[in-house]
């Protein structure tokens, strides 16, 4: 019922705020993501928590075996990325059967949100890490330069450490 509640009510709401003006009360920790379905090849976008670093996005589907959205991005697909207010191109893969992987994404979204780390299992203990990520599931986005519609691409402007885009 929580699920069906967040898909058909709490998902829309986001997704409209992540595209008007007021995006920046919630682009700061969600994005939009949008992908291929892999059987009906319908376009499906789903508003997602993320945390960024130097080359891309991680994201983590809590409790990834009552979701579907990832399983699309198993073995890589591209996808559009609405963040901050602009759309990017991206490729993004599902990793799961990773550890090393897996818990480098783990350590980049518990650095971002460590309010989240007891509902993901983790602890400040190296070895819980490596423990969850052995059964877990990350995503990996990789954003490329510059927005997805080619008229609107810029040269990157480098944002100053600690500063938010």
């Amino acid at each position: 019922m929580r699920y069906a509640f967040h898909n058909r009510l709490v998902n829309p709401v986001v997704s409209a705020l992540l595209r008007s003006p007021l995006h920046g009360i919630m682009s700061g920790t969600n994005a939009l993501v949008t992908c291929r379905g892999r059987r009906t090849g319908r376009a499906l976008t789903f508003p997602l928590r993320y945390a960024q670093d130097d080359t891309g996005l991680w994201i983590h589907p809590a409790r990834a075996d009552r979701k579907t959205w990832w399983r699309n991005l198993q073995g890589g697909a591209p996808v559009t990325v609405h963040l901050r207010g602009r759309e990017f191109t991206a490729y993004a893969e599902a990793i799961q059967g990773d550890p090393a992987r897996v818990a480098a994404g783990m350590w980049a979204y518990y650095r971002r949100y460590p309010m989240l780390a007891k509902s993901m299992g983790l602890s400040w203990d190296p070895s819980s890490v490596d423990d969850v990520a052995a059964r877990a599931v990350m995503v990996r986005i990789e954003l490329a330069p510059g927005p997805a519609d080619p008229a609107e691409r810029r040269p990157a402007v480098p944002v100053p450490a600690g500063a938010t885009a």
